[in-house]
């Protein structure tokens, strides 16, 4: 299946990790599937990460900003316009894919099959019932992660 998507979201999402795995790794993920995805700016960001990392030798270095600008000629750094979602803390608009509020920092929870950002439906007390789109969320019985219902039927374990 091609899930550009949920691959875009959790190779963001593995910027949180920069202490376990490598700079290089995380961000030509995130570089390839938001290339994928057409999220241009995404991808920008993370060639910068890669052109500007000293764990990198110079000489890759340079391959990835040759890289970049052979895609960016063809494609401006922009991201595609989305639905945008509210932050429960403070009521600033987020994409869909942010892993932390702008306006007030809050990290956001996540969806651990799809990677995908939960936002808490205020109605219901802030508790991550449903979204807007009455997608049900639950939580792991094994490791007590969240996740959207319905992405969790193709699961056989924990993911």
């Amino acid at each position: 299946e091609r899930q550009f998507d949920a691959a875009m979201k959790t190779a963001i999402r593995l910027g949180d990790y920069e202490d376990i795995v490598d700079t290089e790794t995380i961000f030509s993920l995130v570089a390839l599937t938001a290339y994928h995805n057409k999220y241009y700016q995404q991808c920008s960001k993370a060639f910068i990460k890669l052109e500007h990392s000293e764990s990198i030798p110079a000489a890759q270095r340079e391959k990835y900003g040759d890289l970049a600008l052979s895609i960016f000629v063809m494609n401006p750094p922009r991201d595609p316009s989305r639905l945008m979602k509210t932050c429960q803390s403070c009521q600033a608009s987020l994409h869909d894919w942010q892993i932390q509020c702008h306006s007030c920092y809050r990290r956001l929870e996540f969806c651990v099959v799809t990677g995908r950002s939960i936002f808490p439906d205020k109605s219901k007390g802030g508790v991550p019932s449903q979204t807007a789109q009455d997608e049900v969320i639950m939580g792991c019985k094994t490791c007590r992660h969240k996740m959207y219902q319905q992405e969790a039927r193709r699961c056989r374990h924990c993911p």
